[in-house]
């Protein structure tokens, strides 16, 4: 008889961008403490547009968190460490298509996390 531990049994979680601006906004609160505290249970992925996105809405972080800049690029970065990032390109363009038609029906601009959620077999 052989037994499972649970590092042999890690889940996958695909991340987006939501997911990521919550964590910065309060960092101490439910995501934040599952991206800090699920090792080795939970692995983070997220793709490179997530990175892209909290970018282009930074200005809007800053005035929501009312943090200083450098708190906040603090936050990001002890984030970020806790995900692993995925090259886009790496996934096949038939899941690019199926992901496609997935989001259209919720949210078109979820295409990349729906095709990197199907492409590591992972939750999104």
């Amino acid at each position: 008889m052989s037994s499972v531990s649970p590092v042999d049994s890690v889940v996958k979680v695909v991340v987006d961008t939501n997911i990521i601006f919550s964590s910065l906004l309060n960092s101490n609160g439910t995501i934040g403490d599952l991206l800090f505290n699920s090792e080795p249970f939970i692995e983070f992925y997220s793709c490179h547009y997530m990175q892209f996105e909290i970018d282009k809405h930074w200005k809007k972080l800053l005035k929501i968190s009312k943090l200083t800049e450098a708190q906040l690029r603090e936050s990001q970065i002890k984030i970020y460490s806790k995900i692993y990032f995925i090259n886009e390109e790496l996934i096949p363009q038939k899941t690019w298509v199926k992901a496609k038609e997935i989001a259209k029906e919720v949210d078109i601009d979820d295409t990349d996390f729906i095709a990197l959620s199907k492409h590591l077999k992972a939750f999104l």
